[in-house]
């Protein structure tokens, strides 16, 4: 196997092109794989919150030239407390864009993940590793903990992930037919037909990106939490991603449409039989009628029609995520720290908030309280 560093994104259509091919060839056959390990997810991130920050591409190959494993890494450069701290993360984490976040890696190659994480052990350019958003079992954190030269790994619970699994017809067709859900649906019925609209091409997505960033602003105008896309930065990054997996099948934009009017969109994505959950927004003019409601009633029953296997409300402890699940995976927060006057005190600010967990009686009130990641 051989381990090669890219610290330039491609700068050429035909470079970017054949790292592509090979990426996507990989995530074929790689262990937990989803949206957010894809090669558009990272060139439409970086393309948008990139600058500033130093590309570290590890590659794995053999000696075919074929990927066995990325390390899609990035550093963070910054002075605090006159030190110069130096953050290695995966990309899409740091704002926290990325629900899932690990290393790529061919099914059952520990070997190619042990020689990036070798890698990385070595690397003398990070005072502080973080893998924020990373899969509850995932092989990352063991062999991480086995690396030489390395203080051992802080690995911390991060947020709850609820999703939908459907299987059992009956529980399934239960689920998505809560009283609630029927109730305000047939309240905007009565007065005209409500549809979901799939916007598939980058021309009818384009049409309607401004009206959901708008629509978005509006709902949390007025907030402790506005809106992320007054952020001109995140516009851009959902609008590359359009272009990116626009007639992919990977994007799933949506809008609901009643009386010649979008009441809600959701922007999301589809990927190995799992729809997966992003960013919705609705019409707040219409907010005491409940149109988030019949957004996510419209969305779970295209899912089940259309044979889905799963409905992935990823990230965040919002309530409504929780009266439809029926898996509850976890993700966690990963934390390496070279210098010892930084990692005692983040240990002990750990144990400290472990001691005061097991004090509260229910799981809503425990850790998953505090993490509204992308709730917004």
């Amino acid at each position: 196997m051989q381990l090669r560093r890219v610290q330039q994104w491609p700068a050429t259509a035909v470079a970017r092109q054949t790292l592509r091919a090979r990426w996507e060839a990989l995530l074929t056959d790689a262990h937990g794989a989803s949206i957010f390990q894809t090669f558009e997810w990272h060139e439409a991130w970086w393309e948008s919150f990139g600058a500033g920050h130093e590309l570290q591409l590890l590659l794995v190959s053999d000696r075919d030239d074929r990927l066995l494993a990325i390390a899609p890494m990035m550093l963070l450069r910054q002075r605090r407390l006159g030190f110069e701290q130096r953050q290695l993360m995966l990309i899409g984490t740091c704002n926290h864009a990325s629900d899932y976040a690990d290393l790529i890696v061919a099914r059952g190659n520990s070997a190619a993940r042990r020689l990036l994480l070798d890698a990385i052990a070595a690397d003398r350019g990070w005072s502080t590793l973080e893998l924020r958003n990373l899969p509850a079992g995932s092989p990352t954190a063991a062999i991480l903990g086995e690396c030489k030269g390395l203080p051992a790994p802080l690995l911390q619970f991060a947020a709850e992930a609820p999703a939908l699994r459907f299987g059992d017809r009956s529980a399934d067709r239960q689920a998505v037919n809560k009283k609630s859900l029927r109730r305000h649906l047939n309240g905007f019925a009565r007065e005209g037909a409500v549809t979901l609209q799939p916007l598939d091409d980058i021309e009818a997505i384009e049409q309607h990106l401004d009206a959901f960033f708008d629509q978005h602003r509006q709902r949390w105008a007025d907030t402790a939490t506005p809106s992320l896309f007054a952020d001109p930065d995140q516009q851009a990054f959902y609008r590359s991603l359009a272009r990116r997996l626009a007639g992919s099948g990977r994007l799933r934009f949506d809008a609901v449409c009643w009386q010649q009017r979008v009441i809600a969109y959701h922007f999301g994505f589809e990927c190995n039989g799992v729809f997966i959950w992003y960013k919705p927004s609705f019409d707040p003019s219409l907010q005491q009628r409940s149109p988030g409601e019949v957004l996510i009633k419209l969305l779970l029953d295209d899912a089940l029609v259309r044979g889905l296997d799963e409905f992935d409300f990823t990230v965040g402890s919002e309530a409504f995520k929780f009266r439809f699940a029926n898996v509850i995976r976890q993700v966690q927060r990963l934390r390496v720290q070279r210098r010892a006057w930084q990692r005692w005190p983040a240990r002990a600010r750990h144990w400290l908030k472990q001691a005061l967990l097991t004090l509260r009686p229910s799981r809503n009130a425990g850790p998953s309280a505090a993490t509204g990641l992308r709730a917004r």
